[in-house]
């Protein structure tokens, strides 16, 4: 019984310690939903609905993390698609770095065609991080970009031409391959991010990051629901 005792005495110690040591929120971080509560979070990556076909490492509840600053320059955002009948809504905010990791070790992986045929059907997995759709460091990491669209304020879909991470080169912002209504609502989305103060990636519509002359550093942190 004393060794019983001892041992579930050590388990719950080691518990505790590794509960300790899990990174918490960053300091400078806060959740979106504190800054722009009428944005919609539709947090891919924390559940199947993305080109890995599963939850991602890094993501314990669909929250979206930002560094203060660019936070604050995303519920501007916000505000602005608001006056022009849109609603925000961001698909990804902060990545931890073990996500990053998580996308090179799912590339290694065979096909799963479900996926493919949903999000890359014209490009070979092997070349997505080469072809500049995915990368083994990213500015996620450090809670200063961020994916996202907008939606008709009733919830309706705009037209984009493409899905959010469609990884092709019609998601690029300025494709031909999309229609002219698509196109023009990219123009429209890229012109509210870009009087917020973020910059768009031109080979994804969705994909902004915040300007800053503050230094970007990288974080681990899994995405909880608490800070």
């Amino acid at each position: 019984m004393r060794l019983l005792f001892a041992a579930g005495l050590l388990g719950a110690m080691a518990l505790t310690e590794s509960v300790k040591a899990e990174p918490k929120m960053p300091a400078d971080f806060v959740r979106l939903r504190d800054v722009a509560p009428l944005a919609a979070e539709d947090m891919r990556y924390a559940g199947p609905h993305n080109f890995t076909g599963a939850a991602v490492d890094g993501y314990q509840a669909p929250v979206c993390w930002l560094r203060k600053d660019a936070a604050a320059a995303l519920a501007k955002a916000g505000q602005e698609l608001d006056t022009m009948g849109w609603r925000l809504v961001v698909y990804d905010c902060y990545r931890p770095t073990r996500a990053v990791a998580a996308f090179l070790d799912w590339a290694k992986l065979p096909d799963d065609p479900a996926s493919k045929a949903e999000f890359y059907p014209r490009e070979n997995k092997q070349d997505l991080f080469k072809r500049g759709y995915l990368a083994e460091r990213s500015q996620h990491s450090t809670g200063t970009t961020v994916d996202a669209g907008a939606l008709e304020k009733d919830g309706g879909a705009l037209d984009f031409g493409t899905d959010y991470d469609f990884l092709d080169v019609r998601s690029a912002t300025e494709s031909a391959e999309v229609s002219a209504a698509a196109q023009a609502t990219r123009r429209k989305l890229r012109a509210v991010f870009e009087r917020a103060g973020f910059s768009n990636y031109r080979r994804e519509w969705w994909h902004f990051s915040f300007k800053s002359d503050r230094r970007a550093r990288a974080s681990n942190a899994p995405v909880t629901e608490n800070r």
